[in-house]
């Protein structure tokens, strides 16, 4: 995730096995909190279920100007044999709504993920 001016890029990083939650330090590479869990697998499959609904890799996403002004989320999926990147910035634009909203739902999973590892005051 992208957030603003001088903003660093908070990551949540998930596979089936580990589920890592990382925060830095604003205009910096410095880590300032990070956090891990098991992946429930609740978790993991629902996540595979919202990537079923369609195909991720055809998404095509690249809103904004990574938020300069506001928030912009960067998602990659990962496969063996592909990655695909998208850049979203509204979970109400027309091009968040492709494929009956998969990054939009994506998004929301992933948020629900990371409010798991978060410690607030801290990953703010």
């Amino acid at each position: 995730m992208l957030a603003g001016w001088c903003a660093a890029n908070d990551s949540l990083f998930v596979d089936k096995d580990n589920t890592r939650y990382i925060v830095y330090e604003g205009c910096s590479d410095d880590i300032r909190y990070t956090n891990e869990i098991v992946t429930t697998e609740a978790d993991y499959q629902e996540l595979i279920g919202i990537l079923g609904t369609g195909d991720f890799r055809r998404l095509d996403i690249q809103e904004g100007g990574l938020a300069y002004d506001g928030y912009a989320y960067i998602i990659t999926v990962r496969d063996r044999t592909w990655e695909h990147t998208v850049s979203l910035e509204s979970e109400t634009s027309e091009a968040a709504q492709q494929q009956k909203a998969l990054a939009v739902k994506l998004l929301r999973k992933l948020k629900d993920i990371q409010s798991k590892l978060a410690v607030p005051g801290v990953a703010d």
